[in-house]
């Protein structure tokens, strides 16, 4: 288990001043080793994304606490676990929960025990978990594909055609702030979130997968006025700031997990930007 990365909020006027290198410093991470849990602290909402990929260890994520200086990870937490490979198991408190690909789990504050394995160690599952600050204790709760709220959204002709599938969503799981999802492109379609926008109220992180090792997005971000890219690849995350628009565009289709925390829980609440404003 590594220690935690901590990932210092950036203002909109330091922005504008990053290098490239900077920007993926500050906004790109890769979470994914094979039996290891990689973890990265953003000061944004204090949403902590982790990763990890049980091969021939069971993997504890508990322990991370000690360094949020509470006694166990959860204390003041919850946490969402979506599994984006083969079956894997979550045991919350020596109870096993079976998530297959695409599958969430929602774990509520105050579970001291968390561990992960794979059903399979030939084909590890590959767990991706996003947890932020909760002020009561909620049920753990399951959510497959048919639980979610679907949405689809999006033109074939805009070539912006997918389907959102809402899993850890206020008409799906109570919360306290976490929200988070899949949103998986139809064949043909390459944008993303366009026309873009922003939430002033809530942060953002997109985790984009099911891409080859030849296919590329190219996420946008940053003020309306001031938009730069930042090229992710297969289980690449990034965090968006509050402030910061985000979309993109890949060289095919692909999918991506939306995880946000923040001021509310209202999918809705967002603030459309024209195209024709972009520079």
């Amino acid at each position: 288990m590594k220690k935690i990365q901590l990932s210092d909020a950036v203002s909109k006027k330091e922005f504008s001043k990053l290098t490239k290198n900077d920007l993926v410093a500050n906004f790109k991470f890769n979470l994914f080793e094979t039996d290891e849990v990689k973890a990265v602290y953003t000061y944004y909402d204090r949403v902590l994304l982790m990763g990890a990929v049980p091969k021939t260890k069971l993997l504890e994520i508990s322990k991370f606490g000690t360094e949020l200086n509470a006694k166990y990870l959860l204390e003041n937490r919850e946490i969402g676990i979506i599994n984006l490979a083969a079956p894997g198991i979550v045991i919350v408190e020596n109870k096993e929960f079976l998530l297959n690909k695409n599958e969430a789990i929602y774990i509520g504050k105050g579970n001291e025990k968390i561990q992960l394995k794979s059903q399979n160690p030939d084909t590890p599952a590959m767990f991706y978990m996003v947890s932020t600050p909760a002020h009561k204790v909620l049920p753990t709760k399951i959510i497959s594909i048919n639980d979610a709220k679907v949405v689809n959204w999006g033109k074939k002709e805009t070539l912006n055609e997918r389907t959102i599938y809402q899993l850890i969503h206020p008409e799906v799981v109570e919360t306290c702030q976490l929200s988070l999802g899949v949103t998986c492109l139809k064949p043909g379609s390459v944008w993303n979130t366009y026309p873009p926008h922003t939430h002033e109220r809530r942060m953002e992180c997109y985790l984009y997968f099911d891409l080859d090792h030849e296919s590329e997005v190219y996420h946008f971000m940053g003020q309306k006025e001031d938009v730069r890219n930042i090229i992710m690849r297969d289980k690449d995350c990034v965090v968006n700031p509050p402030w910061s628009v985000h979309y993109g565009v890949g060289t095919k289709s692909y999918s991506f997990v939306w995880a946000m925390a923040g001021e509310n829980k209202d999918w809705t609440d967002m603030d459309f930007i024209e195209t024709k404003d972009l520079i």
